[in-house]
């Protein structure tokens, strides 16, 4: 090992602390870069920096034997990587499957860092600043551009194309947005007046942006989880949300032609299904092991042809087959049952539920390289895998 006695111990410390660092730099570059940029950044200040972090033996262990959890992670990723072998596609895909698994562990090595120096209602805090801002600005550049709601509802956007930055593709963009909205909403109880009136214009405004973009399924997984969030707290401040942002959307709907707009929308034709069954067809085909990782769907629709099953839960079925599908349903459980077990704030529970409902119609197989896989399904579980009820004293 590299890191071996107390003569190594500054060194092992100064790369936890630039991940640590380089995390944030990260994280931020998920709200204000395209997905290639974003990947460029994890590479640099994420994934280079965690590599020698994984010869030592200490974090080895934290990562992996901390719990059984870090376990069926593990096994999940290993068994996706193998799966190329059987998939036909080549020592390239093999190549890949391992290359993005030991990216995964790098973001599960960094997410560990984080949550041994930061607590649950820290990192809320800090993805409300960084939505805040990151809205804030959005919505300038909207303005900038001048033109009326019609005009802007006319359009299909993205945050590169209302600004020139941030992700190019609307369902993506759809997506970011909402966690900040979900995480202000989670915030909200208990605060000062002037502080959740504030929170409640973001919120709105964070909606608002995510109808531009014109994604029907983040919108509608926005929706679900933040009644599930509201049930579960069953706090008042909860109903008066949605009382406020029905009567908003009552106003906006009578004087404007939104309504119209997003019922030619909901009225845009829509291949899900079809290309839903054309995957559960190649997985009866391969039920036990999949079809292998870098084995393409090829499904045809609309005389065109899908690569993949436009769903990340059928992707991880066509993909590993019922024993896939298994391992993936002990990595879940085990993770989120274990941090009940810890009480911690189930926020990223319920960000994972928001995260996975919006890959459940658009997603790819989670087994990738830095996507918004990785904002959506990823992040929020490793932080429940790695968070504790308060604040820890071991500090990078």
């Amino acid at each position: 090992m590299i890191f071996q006695g107390a003569k190594f111990e500054t060194v092992e410390l100064a790369f936890a602390r630039f991940v640590l660092f380089g995390f944030f730099v990260y994280f931020v570059s998920l709200f204000l870069l395209d997905a290639s940029q974003q990947k460029t950044i994890f590479y640099l200040c994420v994934g280079i920096p965690a590599l020698p972090l994984l010869l030592s033996k200490t974090q080895v262990r934290q990562v992996f034997t901390s719990s059984l959890s870090a376990i069926f992670t593990l096994c999940f990723l290993i068994y996706f990587s193998l799966s190329a072998a059987w998939a036909g596609t080549g020592v390239l895909a093999v190549a890949d499957s391992i290359k993005y698994a030991l990216y995964l562990v790098c973001l599960m090595l960094a997410v560990k860092i984080v949550a041994e120096r930061f607590d649950v209602d820290q990192i809320i805090q800090m993805i409300v600043l960084l939505g805040c801002c990151s809205l804030a600005f959005y919505s300038l550049m909207i303005l900038a551009q001048g033109g009326g709601v019609t005009d802007w509802l006319q359009r299909r956007s993205s945050l590169h194309a209302i600004s020139g930055w941030g992700e190019d593709n609307p369902i993506s963009s759809a997506v970011i947005l909402g966690l900040p909205v979900l995480a202000s909403w989670a915030y909200l109880p208990g605060k000062k007046k002037w502080c959740q009136i504030f929170l409640f214009s973001f919120m709105l405004m964070g909606l608002a942006i995510m109808l531009l973009t014109k994604s029907r399924g983040p919108v509608l997984a926005l929706v679900i989880t933040l009644i599930l969030l509201s049930l579960y707290r069953r706090k008042i401040e909860d109903g008066i949300l949605c009382a406020a942002i029905l009567a908003v959307a009552v106003v906006i709907f009578s004087f404007t032609n939104v309504s119209e707009v997003l019922l030619n929308r909901a009225a845009d034709p829509n291949y899900r299904m079809e290309i839903w069954g054309g995957s559960l067809r190649l997985f009866a085909d391969n039920w036990l092991l999949g079809q292998g990782f870098g084995h393409q769907a090829a499904i045809e629709y609309g005389g065109t042809v899908a690569t993949h099953s436009h769903s990340s839960l059928l992707e991880i079925l066509r993909v590993g087959g019922v024993v896939g599908f298994a391992l993936f349903v002990l990595m879940v459980f085990s993770i989120f049952y274990g941090s009940m077990l810890r009480k911690v704030n189930p926020f990223f529970a319920f960000w994972f539920i928001y995260g996975v409902l919006c890959l459940a119609t658009n997603g790819r197989l989670v087994l990738s390289r830095p996507t918004i896989e990785w904002f959506a399904f990823w992040l929020p579980l490793f932080f429940a895998l790695y968070s504790s009820a308060r604040v820890k004293h071991e500090q990078v």
